[in-house]
């Protein structure tokens, strides 16, 4: 039985959705650019009382800065940027940052593909990117272990499907990695659950999951660390994001309730057992002046993430008890059919030919 890790993404010292939090994910063009905002995430780190401290390194500002057309420069030789019109992002300004940071995980440093577009678009983007994400994963291995040898460090997965996967650890070589980080923009909960069947059949111990709070991925990821991998996480800024358009998460499901600038029901009882919420109305929060409703919001948004997880986790030592968790906390009971079917599947099925697996997934 493996261990499973929410950690609290797109944070700063000002914006602590709690006074501990356990897990913090870090990146380096918001908290490893400058010796201020270095100083500023450490003490953020040790303020939080934080055990897991994971390093981003800044694909996902490449993405953005490839989609808004920003100028990527690449040059060492200057100080890293990330502005609104330029980003120069390289390996020697990621390690400075992951050796000043206090950090125990961390990714090797990426250049994510485009969310699924066409099958022959997603040839070219992969084919294009590759190169670079091979050449920055060996150089990352590399440095880690000159640099930050205790850093764990995780090889993210840009590929749209397995046998982009197979050429790109084919290409990289017998390079190791501590754990996989995988994205999930361009993939349904059973392409997700396929590429883990594929890194459990390789070995891998530990994987990251980037960019998720949706409530059955958490599900798929919390029954993973029960029975397939010895660490499983995951990261999101939805606790963040949903709290400043004004959205409450239902603690049970996660589902998100616009609670600002509508009409709310006096009946409509808060039985929410966060201490945030503690005798306190929707009206109430609603008419919070922005400021304070927006830092409500995010406590509570990010602790009932955390209890959604927690919660799934205890639950997911067998499918039944985890279908009958997911039956009590949710009425969709299409996706719970859905994701209850591909986890049985693979129990079954995890230690066959992958592509049998992928037949019946797919």
């Amino acid at each position: 039985m493996g261990i499973f890790v929410n950690f609290c993404a797109g944070t700063n010292s000002n914006i602590l959705p709690a006074k501990d939090v356990d897990a913090i994910l870090g990146n380096v063009p918001y908290n490893g650019i400058g010796e201020k905002a270095i100083q500023d995430t450490n003490l953020m780190f040790d303020y939080a009382a934080c055990t897991y401290r994971f390093l981003d390194t800044g694909g996902y500002q490449y993405a953005v800065a490839e989609t808004d057309g920003k100028e990527i420069i690449n040059d060492s030789s200057k100080p890293a940027i990330c502005d609104k019109t330029t980003l120069n992002l390289t390996l020697d300004h990621v390690f400075y940052a992951m050796k000043k940071l206090n950090v125990n995980m961390a990714n090797a440093m990426d250049f994510p593909i485009k969310k699924y577009e066409s099958p022959e678009a997603d040839v070219f983007e992969f084919h294009k990117k590759v190169g670079l994400n091979l050449h920055w994963a060996r150089e990352s291995a590399r440095l880690k272990n000159i640099n930050c040898p205790d850093v764990e460090l995780f090889l993210p997965i840009q590929c749209y499907n397995l046998d982009q996967l197979d050429y790109f650890l084919t290409h990289l070589g017998s390079i190791e990695f501590d754990g996989y980080s995988i994205p999930t923009r361009n993939f349904q909960i059973n392409e997700l659950t396929l590429f883990l069947v594929r890194f459990y059949q390789l070995g891998i111990k530990k994987v990251h999951i980037l960019g998720t709070s949706q409530f059955f991925t958490i599900a798929m990821g919390a029954y993973m660390a029960r029975h397939y991998f010895d660490w499983v996480s995951l990261d999101a800024t939805t606790w963040r994001e949903q709290a400043q358009n004004g959205n409450y998460l239902n603690q049970y499901n996660l589902m998100p309730e616009k609670i600002y600038n509508v009409i709310i029901d006096e009946r409509i009882e808060n039985d929410c057992t966060c201490p945030f919420c503690k005798d306190k109305t929707f009206t109430y929060i609603k008419n919070l002046p922005q400021t304070e409703r927006v830092d409500f919001l995010r406590c509570h948004n990010f602790w009932a993430i955390e209890k959604v997880t927690r919660e799934l986790y205890d639950n997911a030592d067998t499918i039944l008890t985890l279908e009958k968790y997911l039956k009590k906390k949710s009425s969709d009971v299409k996706k719970i059919d859905e994701l209850i079917k591909v986890l049985s599947l693979i129990d079954i099925l995890k230690d066959e030919d992958i592509k049998q697996v992928q037949t019946l997934l797919l």
